[in-house]
């Protein structure tokens, strides 16, 4: 009986081959986004006091680096879930 070689198909990575899962590009897409997202939240967090000092000038109070930060916030995780939802709905039209 003549032993016959595995030949993986040429269609699958090595890492498909060795089991281990590989990331699709809109996970990629998604995992690129959310990075930004947080180091962009982190300069933000960073930068309220000022952009609060010049929207509320002569007004130190707490309430209003809280409200301009979580503003601030919801207006960066909007904009960066529309640039995820556009991107993967382009990538997905290419596709078909």
């Amino acid at each position: 009986m003549k032993c016959q070689s595995f030949v993986p198909d040429s269609r699958l990575s090595l890492q498909e081959i060795n089991g281990v899962p590989q990331m699709n590009d809109s996970k990629k897409t998604i995992a690129f986004y959310l990075f930004f997202w947080l180091a962009a939240s982190a300069i933000y967090f960073y930068f309220s006091e000022s952009i609060t000092k010049m929207l509320f000038p002569g007004y130190d109070h707490v309430e209003k680096w809280i409200l301009v930060l979580i503003s601030g916030w919801a207006i960066l995780f909007t904009v960066f879930l529309l640039l995820i939802a556009f991107t993967v709905i382009r990538k997905l039209k290419k596709r078909k």
